[in-house]
């Protein structure tokens, strides 16, 4: 069926071309995708699916759950599996099945590097511990956007790309890798790509570096500065002398902005004293890469709570209804210690979480 169906699509498109018409099925066809699905639960489970080129040709496989509803454990993908290396260009499918152009910075691990990952984790845990499980058959890939734009596909969603990819945009996907490591700590093997060298690839890198201060991206200025030194970066790339006083300018600014906005938070939080509490919660989460400190009060006092709700823009609405919090305030981290030494001292009944 799937072979009848790339036929015709090159017949359109032999058609199309004799008659001097655009294509306009063959040239926007990505590929086919083919599940297999377990019917005897409500509504289907996809257990697998196998996605193949435009051309009828297999592209890869990748495994969901079993028929549990369990997802397997992943033991590795064999090295002959692994289509992609850091640094490829890629088109990966997305949501609503649409298609990113993207670079990959990682590829699965392989049955070796599963091995060893888990001797590890039994030399600290023991036996019986939750292992690595299908989802981890995975790339490790970013498009292009401001800040961290970084997916895990599965592997039968990634594909070569269907048409060249012209120099320009092929160099902003390689600045974008090189500022995604540096700013959000992927800490890549630099060394190991080419392109990291090429003054076309770091004049883009600058330019999206600069992007942060005209669009007061603050999440990756703090990044930047709290987790990464210049001379360090300076130290991996081979920027040109102009390109390294531009760097500089970036850096600087970069250092200023961020003192001016946490001095301005520490100033505000000065001035304006924390709804009191009488059954204060003190709660330190990492989300996404960020910390985030909060003060909650919650009238009877568990200890402990799971945060399940599954918001991404209101961290605070997210944490007020997994807890049952009457009041929830996001304060920094000096405030948050403040807070709780005062609490402490005034002989308070607090929870730490």
């Amino acid at each position: 069926m799937l072979q009848e169906y790339v036929a015709e699509s090159k017949e359109d498109k032999e058609e199309c071309e004799k008659e001097g018409e655009p294509d306009e099925y063959y040239a926007f066809t990505l590929g086919y995708s083919i599940s297999q699905i377990q019917l005897d639960v409500r509504y289907g489970r996809t257990l697998a699916f196998q996605t193949y080129t435009r051309d009828g040709e297999l592209n890869d496989e990748s495994v969901w759950m079993d028929e549990n509803g369990e997802a397997p454990p992943f033991y590795g993908r064999p090295e002959e599996k692994i289509r992609f290396k850091m640094g490829d260009i890629v088109e990966v499918i997305g949501f609503g099945h649409t298609a990113e152009l993207s670079i990959v910075s990682s590829h699965p691990w392989t049955p070796q590097e599963v091995e060893n990952w888990n001797k590890e984790l039994e030399k600290k845990y023991g036996k019986g511990i939750i292992r690595m499980d299908s989802s981890d058959d995975c790339y490790l890939t970013h498009s292009l956007g401001l800040g961290n734009t970084h997916c895990h596909p599965a592997c039968a969603n990634v594909f070569a790309p269907t048409k060249k990819v012209p120099a320009t945009l092929r160099r902003k996907l390689q600045a974008h890798l090189l500022e995604e490591n540096f700013t959000f700590g992927y800490r890549l093997p630099i060394s190991e790509l080419p392109f990291a060298k090429e003054p076309k690839v770091l004049d883009e890198l600058l330019k999206g570096w600069e992007r942060f201060i005209a669009e007061k991206y603050y999440c990756g200025m703090e990044s930047l500065v709290d987790y990464a030194k210049a001379d360090d970066i300076k130290a991996q790339l081979d920027f040109s002398e102009e390109q390294a006083q531009r760097f500089d300018r970036f850096y600087e600014a970069c250092v200023r902005l961020v003192n001016e906005k946490r001095e301005k938070e520490k100033k505000d939080m000065s001035e304006t004293r924390l709804v009191e509490l009488k059954n204060p919660v003190y709660l330190k989460i990492e989300h996404k890469g960020s910390v985030y400190y909060h003060i909650g009060e919650k009238k009877d006092i568990k200890d402990s709570f799971d945060i399940d709700t599954p918001y991404e823009k209101d961290i605070l609405q997210c944490i007020k209804d997994s807890c049952d919090f009457d009041s929830v305030e996001r304060i920094t981290h000096q405030q948050f210690n403040k807070e709780y030494r005062k609490a402490l001292e005034a002989g308070e009944h607090v929870v730490l979480i």
